[in-house]
């Protein structure tokens, strides 16, 4: 399986939405959803895993390799949007409101409300997900152990210590004249422990919770939440660069993947995005946000009070609204299709195989194992995030209400 406090937000139903950053969630959605589908192919081609079927085609194929291997960097993306926007949501508001009397319980409180939508959101699907199992007799998790609610969960245990710790990262923000240096010296030592996992020690498709790979990416994507948080302090500085740094990742993404399609190389294309070691997802992640919420030239508007810039006003139009609306079930989708990755798959898989395996795939074949394969998992998700909006909302948004009441 490969969650955030703008996210809860969003879901609690506390703030204004801006639109773009709605958008940027379901990009984010949209790239966990087509890499979950095309992952058991990819995982066999790039890194061995085993997988009953002969992949030898797409491993040759310069087009199979390249969006592939794009696929699996967008899902790599995916993740990291989805620390770093929580990251730029939190961190400032938080670190504005530590000068004030109060900072500590105020704060353990909205922390323990967060953590409240998190729990709950795990306990609906999971009862949910056994319900539809039981009923349906469709394949689902292995009751039997706990990997389904902790290991396949793990983005989204790590995202609950993120937000109970997040208090104390503000007020480190605020207060150490040294934090981003600190950030910096922590991404160079970060990234090129994730370029060694990478190209030399990648371990295998699946790391135990307790094996340093693992910790490692918990501080990738600790290290992306809090740059995002620094955001806010350099509007001025990061507006200027405007789109810019958001096409350059994506031209260089481009030109390595080409390239790894190119050198007929599976094993450079799995290397570039391996898990959460990209580089080139980390950068896209975080150019992507910036673009979201630091838009060059943007207007000045009137606003009202409370609002610290115009981005941050909500957005009425037909086309922002249904963002919205489907965006806000992020943290649902995120748990629901972990928990259904294999009745998905019992229905992907043999959908889209006898278009991709053999020792040959033509170029007709590969694109529309591609194609078809994308647009299935996005009605998907889609559906997914509509019974998220029936199902899940309601019973979070009662439990942000009792936590109001106190």
């Amino acid at each position: 399986m490969r969650g955030t406090a703008a996210q809860l937000e969003r879901t609690t139903g506390q703030g204004p939405r801006q639109w773009r950053v709605e958008a940027l969630r379901l990009v984010a959605i949209g790239g966990i959803a087509v890499f979950h589908t095309f992952v058991p192919w990819f995982d066999k081609m790039a890194y061995a895993a085993p997988f009953p079927t002969d992949c030898r085609g797409l491993s040759t194929s310069f087009w199979g390799l390249f969006l592939l291997g794009c696929i699996n960097l967008l899902g790599a993306m995916g993740n990291a949007i989805f620390f770093m926007i929580s990251g730029y949501f939190l961190l400032p508001s938080m670190a504005r409101d530590s000068h004030r009397p109060g900072y500590a319980a105020r704060q353990g409180f909205k922390a323990a409300r967060r953590a409240a939508v998190i729990v709950a959101t795990i306990a609906v699907y999971s009862v949910l997900t056994v319900l539809l199992v039981a009923l349906l007799h469709i394949p689902g998790p292995d009751f039997h152990t706990t990997r389904w609610l902790v290991m396949d969960l793990e983005f989204v245990w790590l995202y609950l210590l993120f937000v109970i710790i997040a208090p104390l990262v503000a007020r480190a923000q605020d207060r150490w004249s040294a934090w981003p240096l600190v950030l910096i010296a922590a991404f160079i030592v970060v990234f090129a422990l994730n370029g060694y996992v990478a190209f030399f020690s990648q371990g295998g498709v699946n790391h135990a919770l307790d094996g340093w790979r693992k910790w490692l990416s918990a501080a990738t994507y600790f290290v992306g939440f809090c740059l995002a948080g620094l955001m806010d302090q350099h509007r001025a500085s990061l507006r200027r660069w405007g789109a810019a740094p958001l096409w350059w990742a994506i031209g260089a993404s481009v030109v390595v993947e080409l390239g790894a399609a190119a050198l007929k190389s599976p094993w450079l294309s799995g290397a570039i995005s391996f898990k959460s070691t990209s580089l080139l997802s980390f950068w896209l992640a975080l150019a992507a946000l910036s673009c979201a919420v630091l838009p060059r030239g943007e207007r000045a508007v009137a606003r009202p009070a409370g609002a610290r810039h115009a981005s941050h006003l909500p957005d009425d139009r037909p086309g922002p609204a249904a963002v919205r609306l489907l965006a806000s079930g992020i943290l649902g989708f995120y748990v629901f299709q972990s928990m259904l990755t294999r009745f998905w798959h019992s229905l992907i898989i043999p959908a889209l195989d006898g278009l991709a395996s053999g020792p040959s795939v033509p170029f007709s074949a590969t694109l529309l194992f591609v194609a078809a394969g994308t647009a299935a998992s996005l009605l998907y998700a889609t559906v997914l995030l509509c019974v998220d909006r029936v199902v899940r909302q309601p019973a979070t948004r009662a439990i942000t209400q009792i936590f109001q009441r106190r």
